[in-house]
């Protein structure tokens, strides 16, 4: 059974904002044709940014020093080339032990390599971002009856466990990384896309703990509906009714910020939106149809350093899947937007 949130859901927590477009910075872009899809931060306030392409890559940006000179090719470290043609969605467990999903799909045939997505891990606990050296990286769990891997977050810390969304079965699969078990966790048409839809099902996946209960909260593609998934924290993690928080806008991936009680999404009308965590109305931060500042949002994630703690992060794809006003492409990009003025 699928519930819907009325759009005038009464909240308790409300945005407010001394002025839109938020203020928002350049902190790096990467060349034309660079394809950034998702990110994370360390607990030192570096981030971590997933490539699609031109190259299965994992790169450091550091977001002091990175806008000093933010198109340099020397203000973004790769850390690791990986094996396969694409990542995706990028998950911390254990501090700087992270996660990726990659796959050998191609942009240019939409094959979407079915059959062929895992679970690496990247170990950062030695790594040494002065000589680039120490990293881990080793596949933990393949995943060969997945169809195509997409957003990801991190379950359980101390059980190990990540979940990881499956954008053409409709799944949500848990993945132990110790042990390189997995199950479906979540299976829903609500997640899938609909029969001869040329988009994907789920997309951004993230988990918001709240009591004896988890919530996996998603966005979807080709119906553009961003839910969530009530899930109990027993063993059996028993799973409850899909409940629908917007239903007509489409967004990639998102963060969730406990503290200011909202969602804040990239929006394929490159866009930054926000909306409450229970539900309420969406909000344009920044950008817009036929603006270039958040040219093709891919993904947001929240600062965790001690200069960036109002500050929310966005990477783009540089418009390559649908190019400003039909013919505009830029690099993919990180940016920095202040969230200060919002509360």
């Amino acid at each position: 059974m699928h519930t819907i949130v009325s759009f005038f859901t009464i909240i308790s927590l409300a945005a407010c904002t001394a002025q839109l477009p938020l203020p928002s910075t350049l902190v790096h872009q990467f060349p034309t044709g660079t394809y950034v899809e998702n990110l994370r931060a360390r607990q030192n306030g570096q981030l971590l940014v997933t490539l699609v392409a031109p190259s299965p890559n994992v790169y450091l940006i550091d977001p002091v020093l990175s806008p000093i000179s933010p198109t340099s090719n020397f203000t973004a470290t790769l850390v690791h080339s990986f094996p396969s043609a694409g990542l995706l969605g990028i998950t911390e467990v254990q501090p700087d032990q992270f996660y990726v999903a990659a796959g050998n799909f191609s942009l240019a045939t939409l094959d979407l390599g079915a059959g062929t997505w895992g679970v690496w891990s990247l170990d950062l606990r030695s790594y040494d971002p002065i000589s680039n050296t120490g990293a881990v990286v080793k596949e933990v769990a393949p995943l060969p009856s997945v169809a195509f891997l997409n957003g990801m977050d991190t379950l359980d810390v101390a059980a190990n466990l990540i979940v990881v969304a499956d954008s053409v079965k409709g799944q949500i699969v848990m993945v132990d990384v110790e042990t390189g078990d997995s199950r479906v966790l979540v299976s829903d048409a609500v997640l899938a896309p609909p029969a001869g839809a040329s988009g994907l099902g789920i997309n951004g996946l993230k988990v918001l703990k709240r009591g004896d209960t988890i919530y996996l909260y998603f966005s979807t593609q080709a119906t553009a509906l961003f839910g969530r998934i009530p899930v109990s924290i027993c063993a059996s993690h028993t799973v409850g009714p899909v409940e629908i928080l917007s239903n007509g806008t489409v967004m990639d991936d998102f963060v969730l910020d406990e503290e200011r009680g909202v969602a804040f999404m990239s929006g394929f009308t490159n866009t930054l939106l926000s909306m409450p965590l229970d539900g309420g109305e969406l909000t344009t931060l920044l950008g817009g149809l036929n603006e270039t500042v958040v040219a093709g949002p891919t993904s947001a994630t929240l600062g965790r350093g001690l200069l960036d703690k109002d500050s929310v992060y966005v990477t783009t794809n540089g418009g390559l899947l649908a190019p400003i006003n039909g013919t505009y492409i830029e690099g993919g990009k990180v940016l920095s937007v202040d969230i200060s003025g919002y509360c």
